[in-house]
């Protein structure tokens, strides 16, 4: 899956001198344009604005709409394709595929298959993170446009799934959930007849993020809407 890099900024140079240091923000977006998205900051790729001087580097840069913050010493590489890691945890995985099979009983699916990928540049789980098991998080929302308030999502239900092996950089794992594993959900509904209102819904699921927000960014809508009935 290819990404959009643009670099804001790039300084590379070192000593507590402001002249000392070189802009280098069109040096780098030209490597990255080119196809060479791994750039090394040493005086090899940017000559040296200090001599005798340990350097070092600072780097704004924009991915796929999303502001990232680099800064290393000489040395250093740094792979612009790959996501930093955010150090989220869970947070930093997300439902990327979503395939639901409804019933006709009020129930909110008889089966579902989603795929999760991994945004982060080191796997999960990791020696940070190192538990298999991450929470997904569902909602019913009307429409299924990316861009919504959090008040449209109505929360309906969660699901424990255990990560099998270790999932890559932009890598997918798929779960297969049935029977007794959404039965929750469809009691909490039940028991809470106006929590949600008769209608067509989308199910959205999202992986879990430590503050318990909800983020369309990380999750998925059903291809197609069903019919609730209270």
């Amino acid at each position: 899956m290819s990404v959009t890099i643009t670099i804001n900024s790039a300084i590379y140079g070192g000593n507590d001198e402001l002249c000392l240091a070189r802009d280098v923000t069109q040096s780098v977006q030209a490597r990255i344009k080119s196809g060479d998205t791994q750039v090394t900051f040493d005086n090899t790729s940017f000559g040296d604005p200090a001599r005798r001087s340990g350097k070092g580097f600072a780097v704004v840069a924009t991915i796929d709409e999303a502001q990232y913050v680099y800064a290393g010493k000489e040395g250093d590489t740094i792979d612009f394709s790959k996501f930093p890691v955010n150090h989220e945890g869970p947070g930093n995985l997300r439902v990327s595929e979503m395939k639901v099979i409804y019933d006709s009983s009020n129930s909110l699916f008889t089966e579902c298959s989603i795929a999760l990928e991994n945004l982060a540049a080191e796997d999960y789980p990791n020696n940070t993170y190192p538990s298999s098991w991450v929470w997904l998080d569902f909602y019913l929302v009307a429409s299924n446009t990316p861009i919504q308030r959090a008040t449209a999502f109505t929360r309906v239900g969660e699901l424990p799934v255990s990560i099998t092996f270790p999932i890559g950089y932009k890598e997918n794992q798929n779960f297969h959930l049935t029977g007794y594993e959404h039965d929750d959900m469809v009691k909490f509904l039940r028991r809470v007849p106006r929590l949600v209102e008769p209608g067509d819904y989308y199910l959205y699921a999202q992986v879990r993020n430590e503050k318990g927000t909800l983020n369309t960014s990380v999750g998925c809508f059903s291809a197609s809407a069903f019919s609730y009935s209270a």
